[in-house]
């Protein structure tokens, strides 16, 4: 089976509907997530789901040292902007997977492996 992470950056308090997309992780056991974040790690934590702390700076300063552009994120929403480097900028977190991705936490996933 091929092996498959996906990377879901997210800065500021979880929002209210978090429990819903763990609970959309843990109905998907043969993917990974690798949440990052400056939250507090959620309670519940599937064993699928991957945390890293990391706050906006700490991701701006990984993104200009990886890509060697002048980064400098002010505004999380702007993270968007790098989604198609993720894969480098996060290589690290990368290695053995055959596949990786990036997701938003406003969706709620079903069985991924149909698709």
């Amino acid at each position: 089976m091929k092996k498959i992470k996906i990377i879901v950056p997210w800065f500021g308090d979880w929002p209210p509907w978090m429990d819903y997309f763990l609970l959309s992780c843990l109905h998907n056991p043969d993917v990974i997530w690798l949440l990052i974040s400056d939250a507090n790690i959620p309670p519940s934590l599937p064993q699928n789901v991957e945390y890293r702390f990391m706050n906006l700076l700490d991701f701006s300063t990984l993104a200009r040292n990886k890509l060697k552009l002048h980064i400098s994120i002010r505004n999380p929403y702007k993270i968007c902007d790098l989604r198609p480097a993720f894969g480098h900028i996060f290589d690290e977190h990368l290695q053995n997977m055959d596949f990786w991705g990036y997701s938003d936490l406003d969706v709620i996933y079903g069985n991924i492996r149909k698709f």
